[in-house]
């Protein structure tokens, strides 16, 4: 499977690949919901991991982007440090299909991983 991963914290950044990557998946990671964007156009990805909070593009603007113009169906998951209730519930009703709140535990956040991956 194919992952992409937008995060601007280079430590979760490097969390949420690893376990991507330990679970035998490939992984691509931005920084930037911009880049991510552009890359999308180019390239197919079987599962996308957003940050709510992003330079460039916000995770929740590309979620709407990603849901309005992809033919077919892309698993999103939402991992952020944010929590706040109205947020998690405007993500929900945007599409997504799972938000974790930061810390990662990451057997769990792998499981979310798998579990997504056959929606």
């Amino acid at each position: 499977m194919r992952v992409a991963v937008l995060q601007t914290d280079p430590s979760y950044r490097n969390l949420i690949s690893d376990v991507i990557k330990r679970l035998g998946h490939t992984c691509v990671t931005f920084g930037d919901g911009l880049v991510l964007s552009k890359a999308l156009s180019r390239s197919k990805v079987d599962l996308l991991i957003l940050h709510w909070n992003s330079s460039g593009l916000c995770g929740l603007d590309l979620l709407k982007s990603v849901c309005s113009s992809f033919g077919e169906r892309v698993p999103i998951l939402f991992a952020t440090p944010d929590g706040v209730e109205h947020n998690v519930v405007c993500a929900l009703t945007a599409g997504v299909d799972d938000y974790v709140v930061y810390p990662i535990r990451p057997g769990e956040f792998g499981a979310r991983v798998d579990a997504a991956h056959i929606w």
